[in-house]
C-alpha cells in the first residue's frame, strides 16, 4: 500500500506548510517593530516579489526553450543523418533582453521622481 503512504505523506507535508505559512506569515502583522520600521516593510515587500518573480521565471524558461527547441527540431526533421541540432537560446534571450527593456524604461527613459525635493534655503 505504497500509494495510500505516498498520499499521507503529501496530506501532512501540506499541512504542516500551511500553517508555517500562516505563522510566520503573520509576524509582520503582529509585531511593532514591523509596522514601525518602514526599510524593513520596503526590503521584505521587495524580497518576496523577488522571490515570487523568479520562481516563475525558473519555472517557465526551461519549458519555453523546450518548445523553441521542438519548434526547430521539427523544422530539421528532414535532415539526412536525424541528428538534432543545437540553436540559439531564445527564451533566455528574450528574457534578458525583456529585463534590460524594462530597466531601461525605469531607470533611464523616465525622470527621477524618487529625488528629495530640494530644501528651500535663503541666502542672508
Amino acid at each position: 500500500d505504497n500509494e495510500g503512504y505516498l498520499a499521507m505523506i503529501k496530506i501532512s507535508t501540506m499541512v504542516v506548510m500551511f500553517f508555517m505559512v500562516l505563522v510566520f506569515g503573520s509576524i509582520p502583522l503582529r509585531l511593532k517593530a514591523f509596522k514601525e520600521n518602514k526599510l524593513v516593510l520596503a526590503l521584505s515587500a521587495g524580497f518576496s516579489g523577488g522571490l515570487f518573480l523568479a520562481v516563475g521565471i525558473l519555472h517557465l524558461l526551461p519549458e519555453a526553450n523546450e518548445q523553441f527547441d521542438d519548434y526547430y527540431n521539427g523544422e530539421d526533421a528532414d535532415e539526412p543523418n536525424g541528428e538534432e541540432e543545437e540553436h540559439f537560446p531564445w527564451a533566455f534571450a528574450i528574457t534578458v533582453f525583456s529585463f534590460a527593456l524594462i530597466l531601461f524604461i525605469e531607470k533611464i527613459a523616465t525622470p527621477d521622481h524618487h529625488a528629495p525635493p530640494e530644501a528651500d534655503t535663503e541666502q542672508i
